[in-house]
């Protein structure tokens, strides 16, 4: 196997031309650092992690975290040459990628500067609040981005997945809400079980009906589905519009995946639960437990935070609203009855001035006819 193919079979995993594009060119940069082609980096790979006759345990160990170190430095010589720590973290992400699929994964260990530059990442983004959320959706006026803030509020999917939504992958609609809905993720097509809201749902059945897409569920102009680009521009334009202050932070609509998760966090649902409610990969040994959960009553709990309609009303309120429903509903029986009241009247007035045409007709005829001579 030459080195091309070995990467062309690993990248042909992936959908996202984006991720295609990142990986190919993390690897391509470690190979001329390191100056050796994809096969012989396999290979030495592959002969650190096979054990040897009379070896030690720790000098095994040595050998295996041998292309860790590698990455370390490699990561190093690339912050050292300016660029930014998150930057030169994804550039090591490809080759670690790369070995995962060939299974001889790298663990790194604690500290690692490379998962610091991960967390440096995803410490840029915009941790979005419910009240951020809420005023982006009231703020919007145009039904197809106001039902894409539902769903994205809803969901907390990775930018691909969420963008490739099909429309004959949709749920049946006629459920009572919160609906089950179940999809394979593109990336690592693992699969993600969660709901969709009733306010969703019923945002959902007037953008079909109005926009009726065909393929895509968010359907461009060109016929392909919207990019991930036009959303995040709309967010940003939002988020300006609203007062809502992101910087320093970047907001896009991956932020939604984090505010699902971390709300989540803070009510105290199960990890294996979020993860599979955002298409997260779950430990394998996992997987037969969660087939079976119930992940509407997880969905409902985050919704008593992330619903868009705001919070749960206090019992107080509750009575006041219900009060005030009351007044409202016999202010309009009201006036309905005051309607039908002048009606009749108006009907009755009518009918007097019809008998008195009719009554006096020829004696208006005779007079017109005296003016007219």
């Amino acid at each position: 196997m030459n080195g091309e193919s070995s990467v062309e079979q690993f990248l042909a995993r992936f959908s996202n031309p984006n991720t295609v594009r990142q990986y190919k060119r993390g690897i391509e940069a470690f190979t001329q650092w390191l100056q050796k082609d994809v096969d012989a980096i396999l290979a030495e790979r592959k002969e650190d992690l096979t054990p040897k006759p009379n070896e030690s345990p720790i000098e095994a160990m040595q050998r295996a975290d041998k292309y860790e170190n590698l990455l370390e430095r490699f990561h190093k010589t690339m912050t050292d040459k300016g660029l930014k720590s998150s930057t030169a973290s994804n550039f090591c992400k490809g080759i670690m990628a790369l070995f995962s699929y060939y299974r001889m994964e790298i663990r790194l260990r604690s500290g690692s500067p490379i998962s610091e530059g991960f967390k440096g990442y995803s410490m840029s983004r915009y941790p979005l609040k419910p009240d951020d959320v809420r005023k982006m959706f009231w703020r919007e006026r145009e039904l197809k981005m106001k039902c894409i803030i539902s769903m994205l509020n809803d969901l907390g999917w990775r930018d691909k997945d969420f963008v490739t939504i099909r429309v004959d992958e949709l749920p049946s609609l006629n459920q009572m809400p919160p609906i089950e809905w179940k999809r394979i993720t593109h990336k690592e097509r693992e699969m993600a079980k969660t709901c969709l809201s009733a306010d969703t749902v019923e945002l959902l059945k007037q953008y079909l009906e109005v926009f009726k897409p065909k393929h895509w569920l968010w359907q461009s102009t060109n016929g392909g589905h919207i990019s991930e680009d036009t959303i995040n521009r709309r967010l940003k334009e939002l988020a300006n519009e609203c007062g809502v202050e992101t910087k320093p932070y970047s907001l896009s609509l991956y932020c939604f995946r984090d505010y699902i998760l971390s709300q989540g966090k803070n009510l105290g649902i199960d990890g294996d639960i979020l993860k599979l409610m955002t298409g997260k990969a779950v430990k394998r040994d996992m997987i037969p437990y969660l087939s079976g959960i119930d992940v509407r009553s997880a969905f409902e709990k985050l919704q008593t935070v992330t619903r868009i309609n705001g919070n749960i009303l206090s019992e107080k309120n509750r009575d006041e609203l219900s009060m005030l429903t009351q007044q409202v509903s016999a202010l309009m029986n009201r006036i309905e009855t005051l309607e039908a009241q002048l009606k009749e009247t108006q009907q009755k007035h009518h009918a007097t001035v019809d008998k008195w045409l009719t009554k006096y007709e020829p004696l208006l005829k005779k007079l017109e006819a005296k003016f007219q001579d």
